[in-house]
């Protein structure tokens, strides 16, 4: 007798699969193959393995229908519940296989099986695009983020390369390179990042002439270099060199070279567009990170050069105003000093007292309009001539003003002598109308003069300096002022300078 379907609906079950849309069989649980339908037929014999795929070994059909003999060798156990399994057609495109029970028997009692295989390519090839662009994002965000960041260049450029050799897609071989044109010597590059290579490479290719080999030839052309075997392209080689290819990609931007992108692939590796405009992006984004450091140290060179440049004259003027005065001669420097603990004291952000710092060493430059006759006279000034000396503030406005300093040095000079209580000159500015910074600085004024010899009087001892400023301290004197100077000034350090 043979072995039939048993049941109502044997005789509808080759018209059902036969109506299904995807290819579809029907094989029992000892893998015969007992019905192929014409989805599955008219895509011939490669379809159908495809749907059976490795784990379920292979079968075979004929022109006029299915094979007799056409059975599916039992590799993996069926189940009732579905299974799915997505396998690569060799064409390229992608099935997804399900294989689930069925209520369905033979009359010898063996169970029946449903194989189907859907196309999913379109949905495989979508996700793909998805993955890469996502890929894609993750490492431009990663290696912008790191390029904005402290870390060194050649650290930047490890952490870029690690990026980009973690994406599976690409097929790389795990093993890679980030050249930089050589600062010293613009007609070849440096390795500045590595990740697998051996000791021959990074010995061998620690620098590359422009134009030799793959690398120096995608610095020299600005165009990406292909391999997909160590060929006559490699003029490079060392002992024990090990089968492999290239992609090689030009960092430019703005047509300019900043080095080169190395990357290892297996042997025999195909050229593929897609993976090599994704790397030229990854390149350009590279080329970005570098020209913006570039730039950022070029700026804080040229900033530093000017601050030299600044402090030099700053420098200077402090010493040609000290010339013409013998008797004060280091007064602004001590006062500077002064100034500075006490601002820290305070708390101020270092870069106020920078600024402070070099106000405190030009504070007394419009003491060059004075007749030098009066800054070292013994004895006392008459009310005019100490009149002529009170235009110092005014006089070293005038001449800072026009100077664009990163700090407001011309006004803090022009108010040092400005009073709590409106009593200073040269405008009477009262409390808060004066700068902070020229509140510290006309203080520690106060104590380097008491504690400084004079024509006119011996120097007085740091105590009695302080005791000026307690005794004023809300009336002339901002209060926090005296406090942090009468902390900073009873240390040891400034007492012995005082005493």
């Amino acid at each position: 007798m043979d072995d039939r379907l048993v049941g109502d609906v044997n005789d509808a079950v080759p018209d059902l699969i036969n109506a299904m849309t995807h290819p579809a069989m029907l094989v029992d649980e000892t893998g015969q193959v007992l019905h192929v339908n014409g989805a599955a037929r008219s895509q011939g014999k490669d379809t159908l393995e495809t749907m059976i795929g490795d784990a379920f070994g292979s079968a075979s059909i004929t022109g006029d229908g299915l094979d007799p003999r056409a059975r599916v060798p039992i590799a993996l156990p069926f189940r009732d519940t579905p299974v799915d399994m997505d396998r690569k057609f060799k064409t390229g495109t992608w099935r997804r296989v399900t294989s689930s029970g069925t209520r369905l028997r033979l009359s010898s009692g063996r169970r029946c099986f449903l194989f189907t295989a859907e196309d999913i390519s379109a949905r495989k090839h979508a996700e793909r695009e998805v993955a890469r662009n996502l890929d894609r994002e993750r490492v431009l965000g990663t290696i912008m983020r790191v390029a904005l960041s402290p870390v060194p260049q050649d650290e930047f450029l490890a952490i870029a390369l690690d990026q980009v050799l973690s994406i599976r897609w690409l097929a790389l071989g795990e093993r890679g390179a980030l050249f930089v044109l050589d600062p010293g010597d613009p007609r070849r590059l440096r390795m500045a990042a590595q990740r697998e290579l051996s000791s021959g490479v990074r010995e061998t290719c620690a620098f590359v002439e422009v134009g030799t080999c793959l690398c120096g030839r995608a610095a020299r052309d600005g165009e990406p270099q292909f391999a997909s075997c160590v060929d006559a392209q490699h003029e490079v080689t060392y002992p024990g060199m090990r089968p492999h290819g290239h992609y090689v990609v030009p960092m430019c931007t703005h047509d300019k070279l900043y080095g080169v992108l190395c990357l290892y692939l297996n042997d025999g590796h195909t050229r593929d567009p897609a993976e090599e405009s994704f790397l030229t992006a990854i390149a350009t984004a590279l080329a970005s990170g570098l020209e913006r450091r570039h730039k950022e140290r070029n700026l804080r060179q040229a900033v530093e050069r000017l601050r030299k440049t600044l402090d030099g004259v700053i420098g200077v003027l402090s010493r040609v105003t000290e010339l013409r005065d013998a008797f004060t001669a280091g007064h602004q420097r001590r006062v500077a000093r002064i100034a500075v603990a006490v601002a820290r004291a305070m708390g101020l952000a270092e870069a106020r007292v920078e600024g402070l710092y070099a106000a405190a060493l030009v504070h007394d430059v419009g003491k060059l309009s004075a007749p030098a006759d009066l800054l070292s006279r013994p004895g006392k000034l008459s009310p005019a001539e100490f009149g002529l000396v009170k235009l110092h503030a005014e006089s070293g406005h005038s001449v800072l003003k026009q100077v664009e300093f990163d700090w407001p040095i011309a006004e803090i000079i022009h108010q040092h002598h400005e009073r709590l209580d409106g009593s200073g000159y040269p405008r009477g500015f009262k409390g808060q109308e004066i700068l902070l910074e020229a509140r510290i600085l006309g203080a520690a004024d106060v104590v380097e003069a008491m504690t400084s010899h004079r024509p006119h009087r011996p120097a007085y001892p740091m105590e009695a300096a302080l005791e000026e400023l307690r005794a004023k301290r809300g009336t002339l004197y901002d209060s926090e002022v005296v406090d942090a100077c009468v902390r900073v000034c009873s240390t040891d350090e400034f007492r012995e300078a005082g005493d």
